[in-house]
């Protein structure tokens, strides 16, 4: 049986198929303002990697922010539960779940393979992706770079503001005072 996961979140959209319970295929794509094309484009393409036909699929779900536009989906189930059941699915073991959502982060906990608890950000860009994308420009770097400039960081820089915006600025200065700028 060939199932399929999509993901609308608020700056990617993911899929996911599976082939008797092994993953097959998985396509990320940047999301546009029309969340329902969205969706079917990333389905479209995950199915071409797949080398599968749309009329093999037996079952779609959907998830994230944008759930509920994706109209040919069979499902709709919140990312919380997504989340823990793609975790347990690589990591049989975890208890936890981080989300660094485009804008929104979740910790879940998981025991006994269910979700028994969830917090999420959702005020504000602290903490989200939009803060990381955000921070990886002010340095000239791509986001998939900063961890590795972490790690080769001589000293921490510490950042007072927790806020996006002041947060931004703050590194600018940091920068202008070193002459990277």
């Amino acid at each position: 049986m060939i199932t399929a996961g999509i993901d609308i979140g608020s700056l990617t959209a993911k899929c996911a198929l599976m082939k008797d319970g092994k993953l097959i295929a998985y396509k990320v794509i940047k999301v546009s303002p029309n969340l329902e094309e969205t969706a079917r484009r990333v389905f479209q393409e995950t199915l071409k990697v797949a080398g599968v036909k749309e009329k093999e699929v037996e079952k779609i779900i959907a998830t994230g922010y944008g759930r509920n536009k994706v109209e040919f989906a069979d499902k709709r189930v919140t990312e919380i539960c997504c989340h823990a059941k793609g975790a347990l699915y690589f990591i049989p073991t975890a208890r936890t779940v981080v989300d660094i959502g485009g804008q929104d982060s979740k910790v879940i906990a998981i025991e006994n393979r269910k979700v028994v608890e969830f917090v999420m950000n959702d005020k504000c860009a602290a903490g989200t992706g939009r803060f990381l994308e955000v921070m990886a420009a002010a340095l000239n770097l791509k986001v998939e770079e900063l961890g590795e400039v972490a790690e080769k960081a001589k000293r921490a820089t510490k950042i007072s503001s927790t806020c996006t915006v002041f947060a931004e600025s703050e590194v600018i200065s940091h920068l202008r005072l070193r002459g990277e700028s």
